[in-house]
């Protein structure tokens, strides 16, 4: 049985500076490339997508990762309940909203969320790693693949 991962991107049709674009693709990038070496298979979800998450949910599917609105989607769509083949759930910069569905999952989870220029309110976040970057953590990636591996083992 193969391995996959479901890796919901953020916004990406409302980004408009070149800047921003690769920063982003430079976090999904390496997030693959992280995945893909640990033997998983990725597929990415445009958090546009009007794929409903039942739909996308298979038996390969072990993880779910998001970014940003992507994150959003998964706290807001996923129940664990539903899927108990789920390893568990990344998440990346989630709208604030969603305390309540990220500290109530209960499932393995892994919540990262940046300092720089940051708009949301995560004091109330539970089991969260703060990391001094902005919202595309360019400048952390080795620190998440350490941090990414240790989930991955737990």
């Amino acid at each position: 049985m193969s391995k996959q991962i479901l890796l919901f991107k953020g916004k990406q049709e409302i980004i408009v500076l070149p800047e921003f674009t690769h920063r982003a693709e430079k976090l999904y990038n390496f997030l693959q490339e992280f995945f893909e070496s640990k033997g998983y298979m990725c597929e990415f979800v445009e958090t546009s997508s009007n794929r409903q998450m039942k739909q996308l949910m298979t038996e390969q599917v072990n993880y779910l990762l998001g970014h940003s609105k992507g994150a959003t989607r998964i706290l807001k769509e996923f129940n664990s309940a539903s899927y108990p083949n789920m390893k568990g759930v990344i998440v990346f910069d989630p709208e604030d909203i969603c305390e309540k569905e990220w500290n109530n999952l209960q499932i393995s989870k892994l919540l990262l969320v940046h300092t720089i220029n940051q708009t949301q309110n995560y004091a109330r976040f539970n089991d969260k790693i703060v990391l001094k970057d902005d919202h595309y953590f360019n400048r952390s990636l080795e620190k998440i693949r350490t941090f990414l591996t240790k989930f991955l083992q737990s």
